[in-house]
């Protein structure tokens, strides 16, 4: 658990990573090096083969429209 920049940090065993409210706009680097936590969280996770959850009452149109297209899986509460 942490700020945006947590997802930086020297893990060596990462199995789950989790961005709660996925759609907050602090996830979001616009000045350089430029980048979103989420997209980050991704290749992470594809480097360790570990799971990602993207939490959000209110997932941003990225997410959302990935999700209804099959790349991610839409889970609903």
């Amino acid at each position: 658990m942490g700020t945006r920049s947590a997802i930086w940090l020297p893990f060596t065993n990462l199995r789950l990573i989790v961005l709660d409210e996925e759609h907050d706009n602090s996830y979001k680097q616009d000045v350089s090096p430029k980048y979103h936590c989420r997209d980050v969280a991704m290749e992470r996770a594809r480097h360790f083969h570990a799971k990602v959850v993207l939490g959000s009452a209110t997932p941003s149109l990225d997410t959302y429209a990935r999700a209804k297209k099959g790349v991610y899986e839409l889970v609903e509460l």
